[in-house]
């Protein structure tokens, strides 16, 4: 006898909620061919393209590491991206160490995209979701609206967590654009 499906738990009460975008189980090898440097015409410049080249770079491992990406790749195809460099105290609370600008604000945009003007509030929110991403290993997005020097404009942000060693973050992979 077939039993019910269970509930869904209810929807949370709490706007702006990050999202868990991907799986993040390892992939099982697929052989000699899966270690070849994926080709560049197969990632779109959408932000979901870096997604893609993040999961291509796992070869059967939980976390890519910072050391299989592009960064001229990254720079060329998802400018406003950046790594931050996470690390945890004795209380295994994360910090965020360092942040690098893989591409600067001269970069050309994506089409139809708008440059990303970093104020205090932005710069908090990357950094609080840099550290959640980091602490939870999970991927993330995010929306949220600042104030900006042209009204209220609305950002979404990619987290991509990295492991050189598997054994915890650090690194994350962030990528902020306008919605």
């Amino acid at each position: 006898k077939r039993q019910p499906p269970a509930a869904a738990a209810p929807p949370s009460s709490a706007p702006c909620q990050p999202r868990t975008i991907l799986r993040t189980e390892p992939r099982k090898a697929a052989g000699p061919a899966s270690k070849a440097a994926p080709k560049q015409e197969t990632f779109t410049r959408m932000p979901q393209g870096l997604v893609k080249y993040w999961m291509s770079l796992t070869n059967g491992r939980r976390y890519p590491s910072w050391s299989d990406f592009d960064p001229k790749l990254i720079a060329e195809y998802w400018p406003n991206s950046m790594q931050l460099t996470s690390s945890r105290d004795e209380d295994s609370e994360v910090t965020i160490a360092q942040v690098t600008r893989i591409a600067d604000q001269g970069s050309p945009a994506p089409t139809g995209s708008k440059r990303v003007e970093y104020t205090p509030a932005l710069t908090e929110w990357i950094l609080s979701l840099g550290k959640e991403a980091a602490h939870s290993g999970k991927p993330m997005q995010e929306s949220d609206r600042f104030p900006t020097s042209e009204g209220i404009v609305r950002y979404q942000i990619i987290l991509l967590p990295l492991s050189d060693t598997q054994s915890g973050i650090d690194h994350v992979l962030c990528h902020v654009y306008r919605a």
